[in-house]
């Protein structure tokens, strides 16, 4: 049977200790092939340690932050990413006119800083590049400065888009980052990234093996984005996705997804299937 890959990425490694023993749990089991580390929360630098000992083929990777806790640079030097208080702008104020408005400059040291931080504390690069929120994708600014990082240390980044085909079982992916790709085609067919992105729960892995064998060819490489983690007091004190993540925590060491993907010629891989 043809073969296709799927990364299965589990996002925000370090935003808690719980999630990060979660996103470990779920590799152990088989399912998780891949992580993105949240480097500008204080558990992170000690979490990537921990993943490099107890899960070595674990495949590590930077979430680019700047919509969720503070940043990693003194304030003063990106001042003009955070609220009064020092913490990052949420999601809802990065419209159009903040992009605008912000020094790109400060993003641009802040990004880097953050990929320091993380190679100080897991002792590699990273093994791709993507955003918190997709934060990255939303306006053709941050995207540039994502894909010049990318560039400079030679890494994969995520492509947020759903598959081509649009079947309802794989997720819509982030449709509206089409705009900010589109504005820097050439930019963005000179970083390797993935074919699309499965944005919902993995579930059996059923339907997701049937609609990926039907919408991709032999040898294609897909991510499916996942946030599982264990749910506790720390948790809910930082995020509001908490019962969710340990019910995908439960999907993600069922016995059986990665045999049923199997059966159907999904072959489990990191960020490094997509360097041949």
């Amino acid at each position: 049977m043809a073969s296709r890959f799927l990364i299965v990425n589990a996002d925000d490694y370090g935003l808690t200790a719980g999630v990060s023993a979660g996103i470990r749990q779920a590799h152990a089991a088989g399912h998780v092939t891949s992580t993105t580390a949240m480097i500008n929360f204080p558990p992170a630098r000690a979490e990537l340690a921990r993943a490099r000992q107890e899960s070595p083929s674990l495949g590590l990777g930077l979430h680019l932050v700047a919509s969720a806790g503070g940043p990693v640079r003194p304030a003063a030097r990106v001042a003009s990413l955070l609220r009064p208080d020092g913490s990052f702008a949420r999601l809802n104020d990065w419209s159009g006119a903040r992009w605008d408005a912000i020094d790109i400059d400060q993003l641009r040291d802040e990004w880097r800083a953050q990929a320091d931080e993380f190679m100080a504390a897991a002792g590699q690069a990273p093994d791709h590049l993507d955003s918190h929120h997709h934060l990255s994708y939303g306006h053709p600014k941050p995207l540039a400065v994502m894909l010049d990082l990318a560039a400079e240390l030679g890494v994969p980044v995520r492509d947020p888009r759903g598959l081509k085909g649009g079947e309802a079982q794989l997720g819509l992916g982030d449709p509206a980052s089409a705009a900010a790709i589109n504005a820097l085609a050439e930019s963005w067919a000179a970083i390797p990234h993935p074919a699309g992105l499965v944005s919902n729960r993995l579930g059996s892995g059923r339907t997701v093996g049937d609609a990926l064998v039907r919408l991709l060819p032999e040898g294609a490489v897909v991510e499916a984005m996942c946030h599982p983690g264990r749910c506790d007091d720390a948790l809910r004190a930082v995020s509001s996705y908490c019962d969710a993540r340990a019910a995908e925590l439960d999907d993600l060491t069922r016995p059986g997804l990665a045999a049923t993907l199997a059966a159907r010629g999904i072959q489990l891989a990191t960020f490094a299937a997509l360097s041949g």
